[in-house]
């Protein structure tokens, strides 16, 4: 529908139009008093022309914009869906072992599903079958001794006294509505005397030095920010932050499931959800591991290098 102004006629045109259309009735019956309306009606039609001509040139608000700027361009809080409630690896190694289903051909002991060898015969079992497990270390036990190529300290030979198993989590779409399920990739991490550890994840290895445990505070102040804007990126922003006298890149976030823990030292149980950060800085790498709230897992930092997968030998 065309509006006055874009037919060719202002509103301004029309009111004097108007104006002038009241003079012309009157001046032929009385000149004198047909002056004065003429000009009493001039003035009001003037001042409202020119009143809603100013309206029109005026910048509207763009309250559009603005909401369209708040709906569009970030990620969708997604972190209070819901979470899988599939079965732990450890649950279902705890239902085999009440079950009496996994034993050792050779003594007859009932054993982990998870056991290279038996504890009591020394026997090499077979692997489980049906059960899920990392691609890479899946078979590396307890007690076992392992050479590590240190890029500082050059060969390493440590002893495994704790493994952890990771289940990866994902959303179809990152919405609150969608719940959080297993990909079906398991990761490991192994836990060596002195408090050093090997991590795998996806195509990544890392040999981490130590470790330090971290606040929600300490989270929200030095990681949360920078998190956020690699998050809203779709993982695609280079984000480099300062953090202890060194500059940092985000390479990786996500969230995982412990799946299944094995001997001593362990700072998380099955079960608990939590979020990873990968942080590089030249060879030197970080993660970040953050437990939901009451949760059984401790936030924490491990710190040490990123490295070939090829520098780790069993």
């Amino acid at each position: 529908m065309q509006n006055a102004k874009s037919s060719g006629l202002s509103k301004l045109d029309i009111n004097i139009l108007g104006s002038g259309l009241f003079g012309f009735l009157f001046l032929s019956s009385n000149p004198t008093l047909a002056f004065l309306i003429f000009i009493a009606i001039s003035i009001y039609f003037g001042f409202g022309a020119l009143a809603a001509y100013v309206s029109d040139k005026s910048p509207v608000a763009p309250t559009q914009n603005f909401i369209a700027s708040q709906k569009g361009g970030g990620i969708q809080p997604s972190s209070s869906a819901a979470i899988t409630d599939e079965r732990t690896i450890a649950d279902r190694i705890n239902e085999a072992l009440e079950k009496g289903d996994y034993k050792c051909p050779h003594c007859g002991a009932t054993v982990s599903p998870l056991a290279v060898k038996c504890i009591y015969c020394g026997s090499v079992l077979a692997a489980a079958v049906g059960l899920p497990g990392p691609e890479k270390w899946d078979d590396v036990e307890i007690g076992q001794t392992v050479l590590v190529k240190h890029p500082q300290k050059g060969d390493l030979r440590l002893t495994v006294v704790n493994r952890t198993f990771y289940g990866e989590l994902w959303q179809k779409q990152m919405r609150p509505d969608v719940p959080w399920t297993l990909t079906g990739s398991y990761f490991a991490r192994l836990g060596f005397a002195g408090g050093a550890s090997a991590v795998n994840w996806q195509s990544r290895f890392f040999f981490l030095d130590g470790e330090y445990a971290l606040s929600d505070q300490d989270i929200n102040r030095d990681f949360a920010p920078y998190a956020r804007q690699f998050a809203a990126s779709n993982q695609t922003k280079t984000v480099r932050f300062s953090y202890k006298d060194a500059y940092w890149a985000i390479s990786d976030i996500g969230r995982f499931r412990i799946e299944f823990v094995e001997g001593e030292g362990i700072k998380a149980q099955p079960g608990a959800i939590g979020r990873f950060i990968h942080f590089n800085s030249d060879a030197r790498a970080m993660i970040l591991e953050d437990y939901q709230s009451g949760g059984n897992g401790l936030d924490r930092i491990m710190y040490g290098y990123q490295i070939e997968e090829k520098q780790i030998k069993f």
